[in-house]
């Protein structure tokens, strides 16, 4: 220390460091010239002069809780410009502190002079994307006691959903309107090639709005009625609060039916035959934009075009009468195909009896074969009688053709018979035929 003239002084500087447990506001205690048991070092004339008190406030500014970075979705324009609420992080930076402001700037270099501050913080536009933006918390008890800290300014590109066209498709369903649609037949048009986006399908607005409950299996989606609107939400995919809602209707158009004259065929057994369904083509008068997609033993395999007759120019029927039914696609228009059903169904012919045969053996005419007999007529009864009116040979549908043995009369089953006319009693059981009755003649 300098040696002081009388009336004159000096000014010194000393750092302290105040405990944390000592109050934000107390008072310092200062004196000079005194050593470490409270004497005077030097001799002073007026050492009362040597002793001030100094009331102290600590002014220990802090950020209360993190800022925020302000992130908004963009309008439709998608222009990168959009109003945001600064004040938001003004609360969070102060929390319960007294005595302070927040100002905000577009530089550092500005909040820490006091340059250009942003007058309008509950209402400021970005001039940038991403923005900086500085805040400013400073004492207003000493503005050069102050705390800067920066957040960001960030907004997102909002997909602007293609209004899309309805989609349209025939009935699948022989008991109602009903389909399968698949619904990303719209995805192409709705997104436009805008990059980044992805398709979520509701059945309802506000679910589209609240992204929940979306369709599970939007390539085979069954229609609940005829017509439904389909809700389609198109987001950001990586951020999907930035979304637009748009919707198009799914429609069912019914199938036209037509019942036509059937196809008629000759038993071949047990209520059954063999039919060439192209016959009834002729009868259909298709035009020349029309064509024949199948034919089908059921409406519902028509409509979906599944299980198809592998082979229509010989098929047996299965039961009597069979609906058949064909599919008709016109290949030059929107229209639905149309369905043309028709019965095919047997009938007992009349039986072709030959008037005689040769039980020799030799591999023909070996038998008494009355075609068109057996399993066709099933209850059938022929009896055949000797010149003498024996009755020497009985048959039904379980007892083969007659081979020229007799299976009737004592002592003569199992035997042969000799050459000669036989007599036959033959009745159907059929009241669509009346009792045959006439002669065959057994050729050894």
């Amino acid at each position: 220390m300098n040696d002081i003239p009388i009336g004159d002084s000096e000014s010194n500087q000393i750092t302290l460091q105040i405990p944390a447990t000592i109050p934000d506001n107390f008072t310092l205690s200062m004196s000079v010239n005194i050593d470490a048991n409270g004497d005077p070092i030097l001799t002073e004339i007026d050492p009362t002069n040597n002793f001030d008190d100094l009331s102290v406030q600590l002014l220990d500014l802090e950020i209360a809780s993190p800022l925020q970075d302000l992130e908004v979705c963009d309008d439709l324009s998608n222009d990168g410009f959009a109003k945001f609420d600064l004040s938001i992080n003004e609360s969070l930076a102060i929390g319960n502190q007294s005595n302070v402001s927040v100002t905000f700037y577009q530089e550092q270099n500005d909040a820490e002079f006091d340059l250009d501050p942003i007058t309008n913080p509950e209402n400021y536009q970005n001039s940038t994307v991403p923005e900086i933006i500085w805040l400013k918390l400073s004492s207003t008890i000493d503005p050069d006691c102050y705390l800067l800290e920066s957040f960001k300014l960030d907004i997102f590109y909002t997909p602007v959903a293609v209004n899309p066209p309805d989609i349209e498709l025939c009935n699948e369903n022989p008991e109602e309107l009903n389909a399968s649609f698949n619904l990303t037949d719209n995805s192409s048009i709705i997104q436009d090639n805008q990059p980044n986006t992805q398709l979520r399908f509701f059945t309802t607005e506000n679910d589209a709005l609240n992204n929940q409950n979306s369709i599970s299996f939007v390539s085979n989606y069954q229609n609940n009625t005829s017509p439904e609107t389909i809700f389609v939400r198109l987001e950001n995919e990586n951020h999907p609060e930035c979304f637009t809602i748009t919707d198009f209707q799914i429609l069912v158009n019914d199938v036209d039916i037509l019942e036509i004259e059937g196809l008629l065929n000759c038993d071949e057994g047990f209520n059954s035959a063999y039919f060439n369904l192209s016959e009834i083509e002729e009868n259909l008068n298709l035009n020349s934009s029309e064509e024949i997609i199948g034919y089908y033993t059921s409406l519902q395999d028509a409509f979906v075009d599944e299980n198809s007759i592998n082979n229509p120019s010989n098929f047996k029927n299965e039961s009597d009468p069979q609906q058949i039914f064909i599919r008709i696609d016109n290949l030059t228009s929107d229209k639905c195909y149309r369905v043309i059903s028709f019965p095919v169904s047997v009938e007992n012919c009349p039986p072709f009896i030959p008037e005689g045969f040769s039980p020799n053996g030799d591999g023909v005419n070996d038998t008494f074969e009355i075609s068109g007999l057996y399993d066709i007529f099933e209850n059938f009864n022929l009896k055949i009688y000797s010149r003498y009116g024996n009755l020497i040979y009985e048959a039904n549908n379980n007892i083969p053709a007659w081979d020229g043995t007799s299976n009737k009369g004592i002592g003569n089953q199992g035997k042969p018979l000799p050459t000669g006319t036989y007599y036959y009693i033959l009745d159907l059981n059929d009241p669509n035929y009346k009792i045959y009755k006439s002669w065959v003649y057994l050729q050894r």
